[in-house]
C-alpha cells in the first residue's frame, strides 16, 4: 500500500510539473538584425529649438540641434517622457535633452526624452 502512494504522489507531482509548465515548447525568441526584429533604437543629444505639442502631455513635433550643429525634428507616439512645457523650459534655459529614437517610414520617432 504504501509504494502506491508514493507511485501516486510521484505521478501526482509530474502533472503538476506538466501542467504548471505549459505542456508547450519554448516559443523561439527573434534574434536582432533578422527580419523580424524591430527597428534599432538610437540616441541624440541637443538643444532645443522648437517644440509643438499635441496635447497637454503629448508632444507632436521637437526639433533640437545637437553639438555638431546638424537639425534634428522628432515626432512621438504618446507620452515621451516630458511634457511640452517641460521641454519648453529646458529650451529657455538652455538645458540640452537627451532622445532615444527609432526611424519609422522615413519619420523620426521619440520614445524617450530625458535630461
Amino acid at each position: 500500500m504504501l509504494r502506491l502512494l508514493t507511485c501516486l504522489s510521484i505521478l501526482a507531482l509530474l502533472m503538476s510539473l506538466l501542467v504548471s509548465c505549459g505542456g508547450r515548447a519554448a516559443t523561439p525568441v527573434p534574434v536582432p538584425d533578422t527580419p523580424t526584429s524591430q527597428p534599432a533604437t538610437l540616441q541624440v543629444r541637443g538643444m532645443v529649438l522648437e517644440v509643438q505639442e499635441r496635447s497637454l502631455t503629448e508632444v507632436e513635433l521637437l526639433r533640437l540641434r545637437d553639438s555638431q550643429g546638424r537639425e534634428w525634428t522628432f515626432t512621438t507616439a504618446g507620452f515621451a517622457g516630458f511634457t511640452p512645457s517641460h521641454l519648453r523650459q529646458h529650451q529657455a534655459f538652455g538645458e540640452p535633452v537627451l532622445v532615444t529614437y527609432r526611424q519609422e517610414q522615413g519619420r523620426l520617432v521619440a520614445e524617450n526624452i530625458a535630461d
